[in-house]
């Protein structure tokens, strides 16, 4: 929640940094947390550092409402990578 909030208030490290803490506890019912930290880098152009978190958050909720606007996102990610 607090990572979440964070990235509301434009506090790109620091949704970065609480979601990283999150990820390293248990947190099967929390995968939004690589969708924040995702945000976030992405944000900060952290292109390559965001499509690890997105495809991390694809791995652990594949039946999410949001999995087709992720893969969107990773898919254009990917094409500015490829540039």
């Amino acid at each position: 929640m607090l990572a979440n909030l964070n990235l509301s208030m434009g506090k790109l490290d620091d949704a970065i940094a609480n979601a990283r803490k999150a990820h390293d506890l248990p947190h099967a019912d929390y995968p939004l947390v690589h969708l924040i930290a995702g945000m976030a880098l992405e944000q900060k152009r952290l292109d390559a550092e965001a499509a690890v978190e997105f495809r991390q958050f694809l791995q652990e909720s594949p039946n999410s409402p949001s999995v087709e606007r992720i893969r969107a996102e990773l898919d254009a990610i990917e094409k500015r990578l490829q540039k």
